[in-house]
């Protein structure tokens, strides 16, 4: 009793810090049967009179493990009428839907969820949702992240609320969760893909967690849990001095729609972006794509560090980013501007910076495949991608200017350019090669090198084109999706 007595004092404390419960709450719970949410569901009982909370169970089949998930099913329902609680079930074809939107069975598994989980909430005039997330959870996500090269946002991890989403046992391990139903003699379901080590999330689990947890310290999954917290605190105050520093250097938002549509073009004050640091120049820009756009997914690194290149050039430079943004230098102003689909321009890609283009390879989620012509440097090339997934019966091109690429490798985005210092590609052995080393080794004359066209994610070089592809990309046995590039120089 004492144990699940502090357990609870525990989470009480955690949601009172982040404010997650309030008196009267309607909570929509995500409950799967697995011991988490199992244990998310008995913590909410617990809580429900001091908090005059209404709750309902929302059970989420995914067509994926046949009898045993429909079991799952009836195992949730059970529990949520033992506890007096309100039911809801739904039944998706996860594998398919998967497929026809080109995406990870695990990503369209998390938005199937929160589709559902959001009807929920609507229909039932609710205003919450409680998903089961814990330590174990956020120190696997902070590794995840870490390892792709998420930087300060994602190394946050998972937020304990993010809108109407509230985490009551992120401060919780995997252990004390179990111990906790131990101790309440609640049994719960065991999902067998949690034990295969095709998922990303489970090799951490299985793998890069407990060799952390031996090698360098038994608190390891404790210690990656407050270091995200801290960081969601630091994180906090970047974001006032960032907005305030977004204020101070925007001269207008021209064209500005009604409320819940986007601004057209924003332009800033360039002696007040000069006067800033390089990190804040760069959350400014970021900021400034979402106003325009609403979205941030293939916008990189790579690409801040271009629009910081147009702070030092002059008048008239100008680049193409992903979701149809230009930004460009005028006078004593930086802008960037939301193109018109209609307009011509919007078509090819033109040229980014110094010749750079960047290729909007999103698209290739929800139209497989495309052709665009684009411009370098006054050449003209056709362009050419497919996304697909790799299968046995999948055919590689042998053709000089069509290769084929390990798609979820790519960390950047991509882009087509010329050389640049520090560009360098993998050799079989996960051996670096530097770029210009190859140009020696290869013999390849001076006045060639600097007309090599390069595809590039970040300063990894995945194809010197016409020329050889780097290790590091290559299809393998272990790749999911594969992209196939095609660039054909056009004659004038």
């Amino acid at each position: 009793m004492e144990h699940t007595e502090e357990f609870i004092r525990k989470i009480k404390e955690y949601q009172s810090k982040f404010q997650m419960l309030e008196q009267g709450d309607g909570i929509v719970a995500g409950v799967s049967g697995g011991a988490d949410s199992v244990c998310l569901l008995s913590v909410l009982k617990e809580l429900e009179q001091e908090y005059d909370l209404r709750i309902c169970v929302v059970h989420i089949e995914h067509g994926i493990r046949g009898e045993e998930s429909k079991a799952d099913a009836a195992f949730v329902r059970e529990l949520a009428h033992t506890f007096g609680m309100e039911y809801r079930e739904f039944s998706f074809d996860v594998i398919a839907e998967a497929k026809k939107e080109h995406c990870s069975v695990e990503e369209m598994g998390r938005r199937l969820r929160y589709q559902a989980f959001e009807e929920i909430r609507k229909k039932e005039g609710l205003n919450k949702i409680a998903v089961a997330h814990h330590q174990n959870d956020q120190a696997e996500t902070v590794i995840m992240n870490l390892a792709r090269g998420s930087g300060i946002h994602g190394l946050h991890g998972i937020l304990p609320v993010r809108g109407k989403i509230i985490r009551p046992l992120l401060s919780c391990s995997r252990g004390e969760i179990e111990e906790y139903l131990k101790r309440k003699g609640l049994s719960f379901r065991t999902d067998k893909t949690n034990l295969e080590e095709e998922y990303t999330r489970n090799r951490v689990r299985r793998k890069v967690l407990p060799y952390m947890e031996e090698a360098l310290n038994e608190k390891t999954v404790q210690h990656l849990a407050q270091t995200a917290e801290l960081i969601y605190e630091a994180e906090a105050c970047l974001n006032r001095i960032v907005n305030e520093a977004y204020e101070e250097c925007l001269l207008a938002a021209e064209e500005r729609r009604e409320k819940d549509q986007m601004e057209k073009r924003l332009a800033f004050r360039m002696a007040s972006l000069l006067d800033l640091e390089p990190y804040l120049q760069k959350e400014i820009f970021m900021q400034g794509i979402q106003r325009l756009c609403q979205k941030k997914k293939d916008i990189s690194r790579t690409h801040m560090e271009e629009i910081r290149t147009l702070l030092s050039v002059g008048t008239g430079k100008q680049m193409v980013l992903p979701h149809g943004i230009r930004v460009y230098r005028e006078y004593d102003k930086l802008c960037m501007e939301l193109l018109n689909k209609e307009k011509k321009q919007d078509k090819t890609w033109q040229e980014s910076g110094e010749g750079i283009v960047s290729l909007p390879i999103a698209r290739l989620e929800k139209e497989d495949s495309y052709e665009e012509e684009i411009i370098i440097k006054g050449k003209c090339y056709q362009l050419g991608m497919t996304l697909k997934k790799n299968e046995k019966s999948i055919k590689f091109s042998k053709k000089k200017y069509t290769k084929s690429f390990d798609y979820d490798k790519i960390e950047r985005g991509l882009c087509l350019r010329y050389r640049s210092a520090g560009d360098f590609f993998m050799l079989r052995g996960e051996k670096k090669q530097k770029l210009k080393s190859y140009f020696i080794n290869e013999k390849i004359p001076r006045t060639e090198r600097e007309q090599q066209l390069l595809l590039a994610d970040g300063a990894h070089i995945l194809w010197i084109v016409g020329r050889r592809i780097s290790e590091g990309y290559k299809v393998t046995e272990n790749t999911k999706q594969v992209i196939e590039i095609s660039i054909m120089e056009k004659e004038a």
